[in-house]
């Protein structure tokens, strides 16, 4: 109940119609149909608790089910309502009007012991006449479009849409998405055809209209069905009317004549089913090269995986003057143009007629009489058309195949770039994350012509032997680097940032320096080499957007190392092998060192002799160098042993589809910054962060009139730095010395002096609020000196613009937060008491508890973090960042502990990475037991210091 007005849930319809029936008879409550101004109000109230009333009698299944005529909902309205199957014995003999007059109060109590309790109550409107109207409109157009309405006479092996309207505009027309059908491929093998046999069956055919096909054998039609759509309807009664008088004509010759003009106005036949969709004609199919069909096969699959939102658009660029002729609606010039032919085709944008089905000559639709008076005056015997689908100007003999089954006949290589691009992420950003191969969250680019194809199809075994963790990585992650890539692995552009967001970089300027002894055996099949076209790849909007707008902002370099680094990565490889790959890696324990750090041979897919020798050189190192060679690890973690090198190879030797699609990368070369991709943008980039040129920069509000400190901060800190900074303040009589006190990678502390000054003015210690520290930061390329831009032999030496970052100014180590005190200017519980008055000043307290109070006296650590705790950090990330920021400050260990617990429960796999370590550091058994467990779980998710840390101590996971 609602009001005192009772709503029926239907909660029986679900199991007797499919959602995406629509009934027009759905219960509306009065006071919502009112709205649309029926002044019968009696009457309608009656019909809706009539509607009610129905519901319960009739097992909750509403009244005209099946009825979906538009013209119902009028007459719904209009009150009527059909007869009750059955009626419970309680209603029996009592009127609806009794009902509604006598039992106003229709309580709840009534209610539920007609109906179980409905579980919600809806309140939507169900009729929507300007919807109903807008659709009845739509579906006219539709009829009229399409020529359901008008009936066909034959014109070849076609037909031609009649002029008149043969059938009511009003009927029912079922329209089925052909989501299961798939495209079929068509081509003609001879003139004998079913069309032939349905013009017998036509009465008063026009002869002229009976012409032969001019069959093409060197072309194919791709029929894509989108819809079909099952018309049904009465005839016409001018139809019937017109039939019926030229029946009554007594003059034979004149009755012929008239009748064989009406039939040819209306139609000889009538169509019940259509099929909707779209056409390509390949022209010049036989004399089509395999190289052509290969890429058209390619071309056409990648267009209906776009078309049906599968796969975005790649490759749009290429032009398709390398395949066989097409012809369709629309230009087709570039793949790009045969995508948008697919979008607009299944996005409903178009379709025409590309099949027929339920065929039957006109005259069956007039009444019986009419029918019979009609072949008594003609001599003819009753017909029927010929039963089967009819295909616009292709003959009933011809070959038809599934559009996926023909292009599985030879798949070619280029058909499985459009996955491999998607299922490898080659349109994101490559991150060098530690230990592995990264790629970032959002793509940034998109490839507009298809790569350079190079098969290989070679195998390579080898036993290479690193010598520390930088070479390591590389051979892991199977990164070649050249010497024309220009790219430095310790200065990999705008990779000083790295976010809770990502797993750690790679230190790639520690790695060369970590030993590293290992042997690594491996099986590679290289299947094929792509080389993308720097030319080729586009930026895409977003990203180059994004990069903009980080340019722009007060610090542009840690923006665009946190754009970069968050979301779009920072490097791009325009080379790859694929294949697949098995590996192994045994630490160094032998004396005996590999004849120049590797030794490697290489074989061809096809050599029937591959296993033997495989097998033969294993055996051989692991006698030789002793390593295990028994068994190797592939790509996805399987182990193979020595026994299964074969049936492994065999997976890459088989070129069906499935076997194709799940090849990886190998091998990553020619590495590209991804900013280089921005042909404008990066130009900009590379001024701006190139020689003399500001890295950071930022402002600082001051909060107090004699604030005498500040600590500015930044990512990460190069040497050959100058700091220039400037206030600026409405008081233009003030004057500041601004002197950098110590710093680090990540800050600077500044000391502030206002210098003194005759003043006339009370300004009582208030804080100026236009009074504003900006700063800045410029690399100076070991402090070469700044030429002048107007002329080259003017030369400034940078001490004369700011401070030096060297060691003449004490140097902190990161760790160290609290050598100076840092106190505010007024005290911290004041700043606290004044700001809780102000709700819009909360931001300011989670501001000092960020930064004021973690650099200030360690006496008031403790307590204004447990409160920022509890005001703002809720849930696994803020509790691990409580905790990893007080774990080096803190001598009381439990308190992160603590915070790293709940977060670990909460699921975030760092916590348990940390909370294990910190426990099995402790030294403490229980505790190690504890410390192995929360690795083992950060492990079995995925998380890759973990990984590591398992492996290393011997811990299952």
């Amino acid at each position: 109940m609602c009001e005192g007005i009772p709503k029926f849930t239907n909660l029986r319809m679900p199991q007797v119609r499919s959602k995406e029936e629509f009934a027009f008879s759905k219960y509306s409550p009065p006071e919502v149909l009112l709205l649309h101004g029926i002044e019968n109000k009696t009457k309608l109230n009656i019909y809706s608790l009539g509607v009610l009333m129905w519901e319960v009698s009739n097992d909750g299944i509403e009244p005209f089910n099946d009825n979906r005529s538009i013209a119902l909902a009028i007459n719904i309205i209009k009150a009527a309502r059909p007869t009750c199957a059955r009626i419970l014995d309680e209603l029996n003999n009592i009127s609806l009007t009794d009902i509604y007059e006598v039992d106003r109060a229709y309580n709840t109590s009534n209610f539920q012991a007609l109906t179980p309790k409905p579980k919600s109550i809806d309140l939507e409107l169900s009729l929507d006449y300007g919807t109903l109207l807008k659709q009845k409109k739509m579906k006219t157009e539709f009829v009229s479009i399409f020529g359901l309405n008008r009936g066909r006479n034959l014109n070849g092996f076609d037909f031609n849409r009649a002029e008149g309207i043969i059938l009511n505009d009003n009927g029912d027309a079922k329209v089925l998405k052909s989501e299961l059908s798939t495209p079929g491929v068509y081509h003609s093998l001879s003139t004998d055809s079913i069309w032939n046999n349905l013009r017998n069956t036509s009465l008063f055919a026009a002869t002229k209209e009976h012409q032969e096909l001019n069959n093409d054998d060197n072309q194919v039609q791709i029929h894509v069905p989108v819809s079909t759509v099952e018309y049904t309807s009465a005839a016409s009664k001018k139809f019937i009317k017109d039939i019926e008088n030229a029946l009554e004509i007594s003059d034979k010759t004149e009755q012929e004549k008239m009748l064989t003009k009406h039939f040819n106005y209306y139609g000889n036949y009538v169509v019940r089913k259509f099929t909707l969709g779209g056409v390509i004609t390949i022209g010049n199919w036989l004399n089509a090269s395999n190289r052509e069909k290969s890429y058209l096969k390619s071309y056409i699959q990648w267009g209906i995986d776009c078309g049906k939102g599968k796969a975005t658009e790649i490759f749009e660029d290429v032009p398709l003057d390398t395949i066989p002729p097409l012809q369709a609606d629309g230009e087709m010039d570039t793949l790009g143009d045969l995508y948008n032919w697919f979008k607009s085709l299944y996005g409903l944008d178009f379709a025409k007629v590309i099949a027929y089905g339920k065929i039957i000559p006109s005259y069956k639709l007039l009444p019986a009489t009419l029918q019979k008076k009609l072949l008594e005056i003609t001599g003819c015997d009753p017909v029927e058309a010929p039963d089967g689908e009819l295909i616009p100007n292709v003959p009933i003999q011809y070959e038809r195949k599934e559009l996926a089954q023909w292009i599985a006949l030879k798949p070619p290589l280029e058909l499985f770039l459009l996955d491999f691009v998607h299922h490898n992420s080659l349109q994101y950003g490559v991150i060098l994350q530690k230990s592995d191969l990264g790629h970032a969250k959002k793509a940034a680019f998109k490839f507009l012509r298809i790569p350079t194809v190079t098969e290989i199809k070679k195998v390579t075994l080898s036993l290479t032997e690193t010598r520390n963790r930088q070479d390591a990585y590389l051979l892991e992650n199977g990164i070649v680097l050249k010497d024309e890539d220009n790219l430095d692995l310790d200065n990999i552009p705008f990779a000083a940032y790295s976010s809770m967001l990502n797993h750690p970089l790679e230190d790639f300027k520690s790695a060369k320096n970590q030993a590293f002894q290992a042997i690594y055996c491996q099986i590679t099949v290289h299947m094929a080499k792509l080389s993308f076209n720097l030319a080729d790849i586009k930026s895409l909007q977003e990203y180059s957007n994004s990069v903009n707008t980080a340019l722009q902002s007060n610090e542009p370099f840690k923006s665009i190392c946190k754009l970069f680094g968050d979301d779009y990565g920072h490097l791009l490889s325009r080379t790859l092998t694929v294949g697949g790959i098995l590996s192994k890696k045994c630490v160094l324990r032998t004396k005996k060192n590999l004849p120049e750090g590797k030794i490697e041979y290489e074989f061809e897919m096809n050599d029937p002799q591959i296993i033997d020798k495989i097998n033969f050189q294993l055996k051989k190192w692991e006698k030789d160098f002793e390593v295990n060679t028994s068994f190797l690890i592939g790509n996805n973690g399987d182990i193979v042993s020595r026994d299964g090198i074969k049936p492994w190879l065999e997976y890459f030797q088989d070129l069906t589809i499935n076997a194709s699609r799940n090849w990886s990368i190998v091998a990553y070369e020619d590495w590209t910054p991804l900013y280089k991709i921005l042909r404008r943008t990066s130009a900009t980039i590379d001024s701006t962060f190139g020689q003399y040129q500001i890295i950071f920069s930022g402002e600082e509000l001051f909060q107090m009139d004699d604030q005498k400190t500040f600590i500015i901060r930044f990512p990460d800190l190069a040497s050959n730095c100058v700091l220039m900074t400037s206030i600026v303040s409405k008081d233009e009589t003030a004057f500041y010395t601004i002197k950098p006190k110590a710093w680090a990678k990540t800050k600077i502390f500044l000391e502030i002096t206002k210098d003194p000054i005759s003043d006339d003015y009370d300004t009582e210690g208030i804080v100026d609020q236009a009074t504003v520290l900006k700063w800045c930061i410029v690399y100076t390329d070991e402090r070469k000196p700044m030429v002048s831009e107007t002329s080259n032999l003017r030369i400034h030496h940078w001490n004369s613009f700011g401070e030096y970052l060297d060691d003449g100014i004490e140097c902190l180590e990161e760790a160290d937060e609290d050598v100076l005190d840092m106190q505010s200017g007024i005290p911290l519980e004041e700043a606290m008491d004044q700001h809780n008055l102000n709700e819009v000043a909360l931001y300011w307290i989670g501001f000092y508890l960020q930064y004021d109070i973690l650099s200030a006296s360690k006496s008031y650590l403790r307590r204004f973090y447990d409160e920022a705790i509890d005001e703002f950090a809720e849930g696994a990330e803020s509790n691990l960042q409580a905790a990893m920021m007080l774990y080096k400050k803190s001598a009381d260990a439990e308190y992160p502990e603590a915070q790293l617990r709940l977060s670990a429960l909460n699921k975030n796999h760092t916590a348990m990475y940390n909370l294990g370590i910190i426990l099995i550091l402790g030294g403490n058994e229980p505790d190690k037991a504890e410390g192995e467990r929360w690795l083992r779980e950060a492990a079995r998710n995925n998380h890759q210091r973990a990984i590591e840390v398992c492996r290393e101590h011997h811990i299952e996971f």
